[in-house]
């Protein structure tokens, strides 16, 4: 082989490396970019979509100099199969590298079995499904914007009410279309009330006490009478808690005792309403309180950690379920002991929800200890086991941690589980209600 033959070989061999490696450049190029485009779609992290972009446009800029290098060569080389081998491969490239794109990213249901709804790319405090029409869902988004749905989460439409922190927003279950809501738009009212589903809302706080200054009632907690739908309790900032008996018109604080604790979770017993729990949290230290007199006198339980939410089985009004900041908690004696239910890992718990259709199913969302991963649990056996429905990694998502006491929701049909996540609107899931935790 003379010298000649071998220096165009090793040309030859060039250029096939060169257009293969174009090729890679610009496949990776366009996978970037359509990861770009989905960040910026679902998140809202923008330096997030803008670095993917920069990212894109770099190797496609390497991806051209490369292609251009490859293709001079082959011209010099006065070889026009090999010329027409390298644009055939640039021609390759980018069918090939867009084959998978069918217009849904990778992360777009971030979650097996997990669907996105909305609001795109924000932040959820807290949601509520109607108990009397599952399809319509209410929600408190970032910058204490109340929203709803109708169609089961496809689409939104603000109700023009800001609310508190929170996002307390309670649906009653017996009269249509009425929903509470608390809101913190200084000084003016600061629970709502409307009568035909949040299209338009009148103040319902007249005589709620304030707390500093006597000017802001701070409302904390809501809960409804579960036989008397006009007979509501609430919870504030000054301390205590209060009681309206004509659907919010008026009120006056009903505790005698235990006045200067700020109440953050109101459950009533669904058979004997004089029996009430209320919780407070503050930092990582709190405590359980039972009334059995409509809520005029209180004391503790034996549960000192900082409650999150507390749910009571509709069926046996014994068993109770408080979710920590720490851990979840079962009692079936009324509240006289308890035993925490282990998940079989350390998981800080939050929301806490019962499926309305069968109670000894639960739903636990929170985050596992000391990472930003956040799992949604869920058991069959009113907390003796416990099966994964959902777990997200922060390094892959934006969803982060299914952290807050209200951003977890299963409509009554018990086929649809809802929870917010902190930057990326809120999931359904219509197949968690056949999963069924270890024997």
């Amino acid at each position: 082989m003379t010298t000649e033959d071998r220096g165009g070989d090793t040309r030859r061999t060039l250029v096939w490396g060169l257009a293969v490696l174009a090729l890679l450049l610009v496949g990776i190029g366009l996978g970037e970019w359509h990861t770009s485009e989905q960040i910026s779609k679902e998140s809202s992290e923008l330096w997030a979509g803008l670095s993917e972009a920069i990212l894109a446009l770099m190797l496609f800029f390497a991806g051209f100099i490369v292609a251009l290098s490859a293709l001079v060569l082959a011209l010099t080389a006065r070889r026009a199969r090999a010329a027409a081998l390298v644009v055939l491969a640039i021609a390759v490239a980018v069918p090939l590298a867009t084959a998978g794109d069918s217009g849904e990213s990778a992360t777009a249901p971030r979650i097996e079995g997990w669907k996105p709804l909305g609001p795109g790319g924000k932040g959820v405090n807290s949601i509520v499904v109607d108990p009397r029409t599952p399809g319509t869902v209410y929600a408190g988004i970032d910058s204490d914007e109340a929203v709803k749905s109708t169609d089961g989460g496809e689409s939104w439409d603000g109700l023009g009410i800001e609310l508190n922190e929170a996002g307390l927003l309670v649906v009653d279950p017996a009269p249509p279309r009425v929903v509470y809501a608390a809101r913190t738009d200084f000084p003016n009212d600061f629970v709502m009330k409307s009568t035909d589903g949040g299209e338009s809302w009148t103040g319902a706080n007249r005589g709620l006490q304030g707390g500093e200054g006597g000017l802001d009632p701070g409302v904390t907690a809501i809960a409804l009478h579960p036989a008397r739908s006009r007979t509501l309790y609430a919870a504030t900032q000054a301390g205590g808690i209060y009681r309206s008996t004509n659907g919010g018109r008026s009120w006056s604080r009903v505790s005698r005792d235990h006045n200067k604790i700020v109440f953050q979770a109101i459950a009533i017993d669904p058979k004997r309403p004089s029996i009430m729990y209320a919780g407070m949290a503050e930092a990582f230290s709190g405590r359980l309180f039972k009334s059995t007199d409509g809520g005029r006198s209180w004391h503790a339980l034996p549960l000192g950690d900082a409650v999150v939410s507390i749910a009571i089985d509709p069926r046996m009004p014994r068993t109770v379920y408080v979710s920590s900041t720490i851990a979840t908690y079962k009692s079936v004696d009324a509240g006289r002991s308890w035993k925490e239910l282990g998940f079989g890992r350390d998981i800080s718990s939050g929301a806490l929800a019962l499926d309305p259709s069968r109670p000894d199913t639960l739903y636990v969302a929170g985050s596992a200890a000391f990472t930003d991963q956040g799992v949604v649990l869920k058991s069959t056996n009113g907390g003796r086991s416990w099966a994964t429905v959902a777990s997200t990694d922060h390094k892959v998502s934006d969803i982060d941690a299914f952290f807050g006491e209200h951003n977890l929701a299963v409509d009554s049909t018990g086929r649809r589980v809802y929870v917010g996540t902190p930057g990326a609107g809120i999931l359904v899931c219509e197949t968690c209600w056949g999963v069924q935790s270890p024997r």
